[in-house]
């Protein structure tokens, strides 16, 4: 049933999108027929990579991400920081680069004031972090926003694998080994 909902919404949408050449908000073709709002009501949606709120650098989050997750009919989002973040640039071309070499013990660092940032930001907004089998689940039938606490690249190991179990203590479910920083991981991913 679940796909023939699939297949008429998405034969519905090409008359939502063409039938008046503008293009409706997701709320609005939600708003326009009842059985698409209550399939992806029904539904655990999840952002699979954000930098939503701030969560690349900045000192606070930048806007209210636990307000935004169900606004946007999600139950979730794969929340992430860069760990390379302070060697690495985006040009004027828009390719991201490399500038430097990271100073020992400096994207360690930097990883280790991100976690607390996410703490904080758990803290004040009343996330959740998905961290077993069912939060997710748990965080839906709730509707309760939630993160899936994630780091891109690998470089803060520093050849230190117990800093796997502690980042993992801290939260993190989800570690991309390489990112655009070349380390004893890997190449970068560009």
């Amino acid at each position: 049933m679940a796909g023939l909902g699939v297949l008429a919404w998405t034969g519905g949408a090409g008359t939502l999108f063409g039938g008046c050449g503008k293009v409706q908000s997701g709320a609005e073709l939600l708003a326009a027929d009842p059985e698409i709002g209550a399939l992806v009501g029904s539904t655990v949606g999840i952002d699979m990579h954000s930098h939503a709120a701030g969560a690349n650098a900045r000192l606070k989050a930048t806007y209210d991400l636990a307000e935004r997750i169900p606004t946007g009919r999600m139950t979730a989002v794969c929340l992430s920081h860069p760990g390379d973040a302070p060697v690495i640039r985006r040009e004027p071309d828009n390719r991201i680069r490399t500038v430097r070499q990271p100073e020992p013990g400096e994207l360690w660092r930097f990883t280790q004031r991100r976690l607390k940032w996410f703490d904080e930001l758990i803290a004040e907004q009343g996330l959740r972090r998905a961290l077993r089998r069912g939060d997710l689940d748990a965080a839906h039938r709730d509707k309760a926003p939630a993160i899936v606490q994630t780091i891109e690249g690998c470089q803060f190991l520093e050849g230190r694998l117990e800093r796997v179990a502690e980042v993992y203590g801290r939260g993190v479910r989800h570690l991309q080994m390489v990112h655009f920083f070349r380390s004893d991981m890997g190449d970068n991913q560009t």
